[in-house]
């Protein structure tokens, strides 16, 4: 994984599995398990443009007896430029958070 600065320049590299082990030490003490499913609705490319609007939910499962856990449907829209030295870059992304049920 790479990141890049405002100008485009690199900042940081680290393989996959240093930034999956990374992220399992920042969830370890977690309250909820999530479980997250996603489907791709729409996707659009043209040149050096993506598009993807991805439909999913997400469930959190608490891990302690005195919390209620709960499911959220969330819109998901990705956008990407190819950069011709870094390769695709995401441009922007935004989440909706939409209905929240009691489990």
């Amino acid at each position: 994984m790479t990141q890049h600065g405002l100008n485009g320049e690199l900042t940081t590299t680290a393989s996959r599995q240093a930034r999956l082990d990374e992220l399992k030490k920042s969830f370890a003490n977690t309250l909820y398990t999530s479980v997250i499913s996603m489907e791709a609705l729409k996707t659009f490319a043209e040149g050096g443009r993506r598009f993807a609007r991805i439909d999913g939910n997400v469930r959190l499962i608490p891990k302690q007896s005195d919390l209620s856990g709960f499911t959220q449907t969330v819109d998901l829209y990705l956008f990407y430029r190819k950069d011709e030295k870094h390769g695709w870059l995401t441009e922007r992304s935004m989440a909706i958070m939409r209905s929240r049920s009691n489990d």
